[in-house]
């Protein structure tokens, strides 16, 4: 899920509420597409008086928010999280590899925190298949490579709203 909102700063964005909520697909490589449309971006036709801000909501991963105002280009708005670490509101984000960050998956109870409560809720459901909640890591399973991702990612609260 997208959220769209508009403030004067990413402080005030955090606790603001969305002016839309738009249902996407992401992609393996990150990139945002319509959920009935992967072929395309998501667009909106809206005035924006302050300042855009993008919320990225995604199954059982930490909520990240954009660090700054979107800038607009003739194209619309476009913002990358995974350049850098301070692309999310208060270094939401974790590193992946050497030159490339993403969101923090294991918050299982989607309580916007990663816990002990989240490993122990994600045990509870081994060896379980399909698609499930707290298969953390998408392989189709529930198993210990979701507990360890959890229990790496544990004490990561989510900073916005």
């Amino acid at each position: 899920m997208l959220e769209l909102r508009e403030a004067s700063s990413a402080e005030a964005a955090a606790q603001t509420l969305a002016f839309d909520t738009i249902a996407c697909l992401l992609n393996e490589n990150g990139e945002v597409v319509w959920a009935d449309d992967p072929t395309s971006k998501p667009f909106f036709a809206y005035e924006i008086q302050n300042d855009l801000y993008v919320v990225v909501r995604h199954r059982n991963h930490a909520d990240i928010m954009s660090s700054a105002a979107l800038p607009k280009g003739a194209n619309g708005y476009t913002w990358d999280f995974t350049t850098a670490i301070t692309k999310a509101y208060n270094s939401g984000q974790k590193q992946l590899s050497a030159n490339e960050w993403g969101m923090v998956a294991g918050d299982t109870d989607v309580n916007g925190q990663i816990s002990d409560e989240d490993r122990t809720n994600t045990w509870g459901q081994r060896n379980r298949l399909k698609y499930r909640l707290r298969d953390v890591n998408f392989d189709g399973k529930v198993d210990l490579g979701d507990r360890i991702k959890v229990w790496n990612n544990r004490g990561f609260n989510v900073p916005i709203q």
